[in-house]
């Protein structure tokens, strides 16, 4: 016969088991928050702007609340540091009234390892949930924004970021819906915009990628 006691054991560790992953996936779900009609940080006459983006935004959010975007027209955020493409899920179909433009302020964190077919299909979910959210109106315009990093990244860092870049280029070229906030360039030719760590900006720098954004949006 079976002793009952190694059995009771392993019932209680799976039950700990079970326990943890609700705990972790409640964390988890906590790290990425799925804001709806209080993601507009400005309410103003004019075009209605979504932007989500990853920690270049989100350590620099008073940047976008005084920026252009928000004293031209409406401007909603979906920002969390370490973010990648399908983090937010389907925020912007949860966004109302329903944007004129959407930004995908993302990649860095999603092309670690190299781009590959997973990140292509996120990024084209996430493009899908603007253009394609049932009864909802297709958003007619969205920005990709390029990649960049500081002269001294590791080179698999900046080959990443070469080779995301690549791939939203192509993406941009493939339907007049896109624009392409190109934000690699400018900031490779102004290493000054990085801090230390190659990634993040200093405050010019994130004043410099929000008017790259900015006038990507206007061209929309």
């Amino acid at each position: 016969m079976i002793p009952r006691r190694p059995r009771l054991r392993s019932h209680r560790s799976t039950v700990r088991a079970l326990a943890a992953g609700v705990v972790i996936a409640l964390g988890m779900a906590a790290c990425y928050p799925t804001p709806t009609e209080g993601a507009w940080v400005s309410r103003e006459p004019g075009p209605r702007v979504a932007l989500q983006g990853d920690s270049l935004v989100a350590m620099n959010d008073q940047q976008w609340t005084d920026g252009s975007l928000a004293s031209e027209g409406s401007l909603a955020v979906w920002s969390v540091s370490g973010s990648q493409f399908h983090h937010a899920g389907a925020w912007i179909n949860q966004v109302s009234p329903r944007p004129d433009v959407f930004v995908i302020a993302q990649g860095l964190n999603s092309i670690s390892g190299g781009w590959n077919a997973w990140d292509q299909a996120q990024l084209d979910r996430t493009i899908a949930y603007a253009r394609y959210a049932g009864t909802a109106p297709r958003i007619p315009c969205i920005v990709l924004v390029t990649m960049a990093h500081g002269p001294s990244a590791t080179p698999w860092f900046a080959g990443e970021a070469r080779e995301g870049s690549f791939h939203l280029r192509a993406k941009a070229k493939s339907s007049p819906v896109f624009r392409l906030a190109e934000w690699r360039n400018l900031a490779l030719a102004n290493p000054q915009w990085f801090v230390a760590d190659q990634v993040h900006l200093t405050e010019a720098g994130s004043e410099a990628y929000e008017a790259v954004i900015t006038e990507a949006v206007h061209s929309c």
